[in-house]
């Protein structure tokens, strides 16, 4: 399983996903990207997902937060 983060370098919240998502791969071992919103590949994200706000979280091929997730929520959104 992969976990995408969408973000941007004047969000803060998006730094606060960054922490929380690069702590749980510690625990628990998954595929992680962190993509920039404005880059390319960002770009990509956007028009794929029609990404509205970050961070937006993308595991596998759906979208699977926007904000800041609850860290139990996402422990177990990487676990199944």
């Amino acid at each position: 399983m992969k976990v995408t983060l969408i973000h941007a370098d004047w969000c803060s919240i998006c730094q606060a996903t960054k922490k929380l998502w690069n702590e749980i791969r510690k625990e628990y071992p998954f595929e992680y990207e962190e993509v920039n919103l404005v880059s390319p590949a960002g770009m990509e994200y956007v028009k794929k997902y029609a990404i509205h706000s970050v961070p937006a979280t993308v595991i596998g091929d759906r979208i699977a937060f926007f904000g800041l997730p609850d860290r139990e929520k996402a422990i177990e959104a990487v676990r199944s």
